[in-house]
């Protein structure tokens, strides 16, 4: 458990550290400096700061794919489902990590990642309902275009809705394309 928290609090001190510093200016010497650690307890975890950002980045997509997989076991018709809500909750949450991973010279990348999780997520829903995933291809990316760009809205901070009814409109696109299955 001591491990974690340690991670955990070099993590936060890093995005501390980049409100304050430019990323090249971020060293593991001020790293282990603001969060009161030596230089060895820091390489416990990772080799470097490049190391630490790739962990960072995979945390977050990680957490985002694990919220949608919640989604798979639930029924189509189940009105209530909140898991984009869910997603864009925990976008929230870590609106800083998600700035700093879409803001950064290859953050069109991370925003791949994103648009792939979606869409892998929802191709997995609908084929665990039966449809023929190749017949809704096209409605499904347009549903990632969508689900991505409130995503990235949410990650800006300029969510043109509600959450809640955006979560809506989500639901409802999913209902429609599997509707729409011969």
């Amino acid at each position: 458990m001591k491990t974690e928290a340690t991670k955990q609090k070099i993590r936060e001190t890093f995005f501390s550290l980049f409100h304050t510093l430019p990323m090249k200016k971020i060293t593991v010497s001020k790293l282990c400096q603001a969060c009161q650690i030596s230089r060895s307890t820091f390489y416990l975890h990772y080799d470097n700061v490049e190391d630490l950002t790739d962990d960072l980045e995979k945390e977050l997509l990680y957490r985002v794919e694990k919220i949608f997989r919640q989604e798979q076991s639930i029924p189509l018709e189940e009105p209530q489902n909140r898991t984009f809500l869910q997603v864009l909750d925990y976008i929230e949450q870590h609106t800083s990590e998600f700035l700093f991973f879409t803001g950064k010279p290859d953050g069109q990348a991370f925003t791949e990642q994103l648009a792939a999780i979606a869409e892998n997520s929802l191709l997995r829903r609908l084929q665990s309902l039966g449809c023929q995933t190749e017949s809704c291809k096209t409605a499904v990316a347009f549903v990632t275009a969508g689900v991505l760009s409130f995503m990235l809205s949410q990650i800006r901070q300029t969510l043109p809705e509600e959450k809640e009814a955006v979560c809506t409109a989500y639901n409802e696109l999913l209902h429609a394309i599997f509707k729409q299955q011969p």
